[in-house]
């Protein structure tokens, strides 16, 4: 019924919004993923979002379905050949200054972006497509919004595992590690915001000559975090019971340490955050290489 509901009224927005809804939330099930993708459900989401650009709605469901159906790899693959990534990074360009945009629609976005990224082999493409501006520009809008925050980062955190080390530095030049770095800062207590925002930052560190440029785009930002050490320790002594937290942290620490860092104790810096989230499942290979966020989680649309 959903696919024919889709293929006989491509341009009803409404038929469509229902569908791409209903393709959201059955996808939640990791056998109607493939169900879903065998039946011929990829293509017409990519048709949705082609005929109904202007309709946010439509787009917003159309993606979060996208998005979980991504998690497949041999869905991830038909997405990709149906240009799904290029749709997606149009969509997030199209509305970014539009005042239909929500911080809803965004984390959806960034979602999808954190999905095609997870691997390795898409990051360079989206490298190239300009999606790490789009993820910043994002941020930096929705810098109060801790669900943003914590897509974004886990984006960066892909993207930077899977360019080479000049694009590093280009991003880094870019804006992104100041980025990850006051999402430290302001995010402090969120811990799946700190996984992400140390993730990202330590795949942005793996190049040497990277160290001392993060330390001199920090000290020259506007966003007051020049003392990157501080801040690093103090979202690292909120989190520290999270292993993952731990280990990114101590390296973090251990690179960004310097003479002239003033140091916070660690009684002080216990006392910053709380708990505010459940252990994000961060698949860590190789917690100081080879790092990567997991995929976007698997949530429906119950609420719309």
């Amino acid at each position: 019924v959903l696919v024919k509901a889709m293929e006989k009224f491509p341009k009803n927005a409404n038929v469509q919004e229902f569908a791409c809804q209903l393709a959201w939330n059955l996808a939640v099930i990791d056998e109607h993923k493939q169900l879903l993708a065998d039946k011929g459900v990829l293509e017409l989401l990519c048709l949705a979002m082609d005929n109904h650009k202007s309709k946010i709605s439509v787009l917003h469901k159309a993606i979060g379905a996208i998005k979980l159906l991504s998690l497949i790899d041999k869905a991830k693959e038909q997405l990709v050949n149906d240009g799904a990534i290029e749709k997606i990074v149009e969509v997030m360009q199209n509305y970014a200054k539009e005042e239909s945009d929500t911080a809803e629609f965004q984390e959806t976005c960034l979602d999808c972006i954190q999905n095609f990224a997870f691997g390795k082999t898409l990051a360079p493409r989206l490298y190239d497509l300009g999606v790490s501006s789009l993820i910043l520009d994002v941020m930096k809008k929705y810098e109060e919004a801790e669900d943003i925050q914590s897509s974004g980062c886990a984006a960066l955190w892909n993207v930077a595992l899977g360019i080479t080390e000049e694009n590093l530095i280009e991003l880094t030049e870019l804006g992104a590690t100041n980025r990850l770095i006051y999402a430290l800062k302001t995010q402090s207590e969120n811990q799946r915001v700190v996984l992400h925002a140390m993730g990202a930052l330590k795949n942005h560190s793996r190049v040497s000559e990277s160290i001392g440029l993060i330390k001199e785009k920090a000290k020259n930002s506007d966003m007051d975090i020049s003392n990157v050490y501080d801040i690093i320790m103090q979202a690292y002594y909120a989190h520290q019971e999270d292993n993952n937290i731990r280990r990114i942290g101590e390296e973090l620490l251990s690179e960004f340490d310097d003479e002239d860092d003033d140091e916070v104790s660690t009684a002080e810096a216990k006392q910053v955050g709380t708990l505010t989230i459940n252990q994000t499942e961060a698949q860590i290979r190789d917690p100081f290489a080879d790092l990567e966020a997991t995929a976007g989680g698997d949530d429906d649309m119950d609420d719309y």
